[in-house]
Order: C-alpha cells, then sequence, then structure tokens
C-alpha cells in the first residue's frame, strides 16, 4: 500500500504544479473521463469544462498550496482530504487569496490513477 500511498502524493504535487502552471496535457493525463469537479461556490464542472477554464487564461492561478493531505483507500479507490490555500489573478488583474479543504477521490484504473472527483469548501480562517 505504501506504493499506492506515494503515487497518490505524487499526483496531488503534481496536479498542484500543473494548476499553477496552467499544464492542461498533465492535468489530462491525470484526470478520468468521468470527472466531476465541484468549485468553492457550488459550480460542477466536466473534465472539459474543467480544462476548458483553466486553459482560457480568464483567470490563472499564482499559487496552488496543499497544506494538508490525508489519503485513504477503499478498494480501488483513494481518498484524499485536507486544507489549501491557493491565489489566483482575475482577468481584471485583481488577487484573491483563498483557504479551504478539499476532497479528491481517485480510481485505479489500466493506465493508473486517475482522478474521478474534486470538490472545494471555503472556509474562514480565524487565529
Amino acid at each position: 500500500m505504501s506504493d499506492d500511498l506515494d503515487a497518490i502524493l505524487r499526483l496531488e504535487a503534481a496536479r498542484s504544479q500543473a494548476i499553477v502552471d496552467a499544464d492542461i496535457r498533465v492535468l489530462n493525463d491525470i484526470t478520468d473521463t468521468d470527472y466531476t469537479h465541484v468549485e468553492m461556490n457550488g459550480r460542477l464542472r466536466d473534465k472539459s469544462e474543467f480544462l476548458e477554464a483553466l486553459s482560457s487564461g480568464a483567470a490563472r492561478f499564482v499559487r496552488y498550496d496543499a497544506l494538508e493531505n490525508v489519503v485513504r483507500f477503499a478498494g480501488e479507490a483513494a481518498i484524499v482530504t485536507g486544507r489549501f490555500e491557493n491565489e489566483s489573478v482575475d482577468g481584471d488583474g485583481m488577487s484573491h487569496v483563498r483557504q479551504g479543504r478539499h476532497c479528491r477521490i481517485y480510481v485505479r484504473r489500466q493506465d493508473g490513477w486517475k482522478n474521478i472527483l474534486h470538490q472545494g469548501s471555503g472556509m474562514s480562517v480565524t487565529s
């Protein structure tokens, strides 16, 4: 199981970096065809909408940091929960820093682990 854990943690790191780099090739490779992306505002996107949003340049991520990742396995699925902080710049040049919690589910496919679900939930930070 340690090999699976290492693989999921590598995918998580690759995903974060690919979001900052807007590396659609990497995101396409690690995201399953049957993908659901639930944004912090509740908007649903499928794989093509998720990739298009990142490639459009309407907003870009300056950083996307996983502050915590806990990985659990259930058969051929890996469930990743944790906290994140990201910073994005919108089309008007305004910077937005967001903190939240995430849940991602990966499933083992013939060609490796694939992300089938992402959900981000905003959270307020208190001292």
